[in-house]
């Protein structure tokens, strides 16, 4: 029986440990960071969003990851830096929002 929780215990934690490596979120305000981005590519596979509309939606995006940077050179990042950086992500997401229901649709090829 040990055995068996062991090995179910190592699975999970060998499975955690790869989610986290390819990407999961790491700190409070990344969630939206990363969602951010699955929207975009959903958008695009879907054909609710042009390329031009998420190439602007992904250059929003790595404005906001290099202000972060910024914000964090110095070491840590205050509660007014990272409520500010909560804002930005949540403005970007309803900008995204705003793009995906636009009925502007990228030609899908004859589909």
């Amino acid at each position: 029986m040990h055995t068996v929780r062991f090995l179910i215990g190592s699975t999970l934690l060998a499975w955690a440990g790869a989610s986290f490596a390819h990407g999961t979120p790491a700190s409070r305000y990344d969630p939206f960071e990363w969602r951010q981005e699955q929207r975009i590519r959903q958008g695009l596979a879907d054909g609710s969003l042009t390329r031009e509309e998420a190439r602007r939606l992904q250059v929003r995006q790595a404005q906001i990851d290099e202000l972060e940077r910024v914000f964090r050179a110095d070491g840590r990042l205050s509660a007014i830096e990272r409520d500010y950086l909560v804002r930005l992500q949540r403005q970007a997401g309803w900008q995204i929002r705003a793009e995906r229901h636009d009925h502007q649709v990228a030609w899908m090829g004859g589909r």
